[in-house]
């Protein structure tokens, strides 16, 4: 147990604090990101895909709902889908650190 939840932390980073995006993110786009995060934590994978879902419909480009997103699938084995958000990620925000340390960990798992 006290393995996964170090893995979660490790590959979470600071997902509840949201980054320096360079737009203004919607009050409930935020919302539902963090809510996405406490999801995926208590390993509800489809209430944290729908969260993230919601978060992206208010900011398409919300490098952090993209993040979470994409750890859904991480966790859900399916590592190509993951890897193709998280480039969509960088491609918004090219120093989103989390995206960068979640690909790396997809790279790592594919070897």
């Amino acid at each position: 147990m006290r393995k996964v939840a170090f893995w979660m932390m490790a590959v979470l980073g600071f997902g509840f604090l949201p980054g320096c995006p360079k737009h203004k993110i919607h009050p409930e786009a935020l919302k539902m990101q963090r809510l996405c995060i406490a999801h995926l934590v208590a390993n509800r994978l489809e209430l944290a895909e729908n969260a993230a879902s919601v978060a992206l419909r208010y900011n398409p480009k919300y490098v952090e709902a993209i993040n979470c997103r994409a750890l859904v699938e991480i966790r859900r084995g399916h590592l190509r889908i993951a890897e193709r958000m998280l480039k969509e990620a960088l491609s918004y925000e090219s120093n989103f650190a989390q995206a960068r340390s979640n690909l790396g960990h997809i790279y790592f798992k594919q070897k």
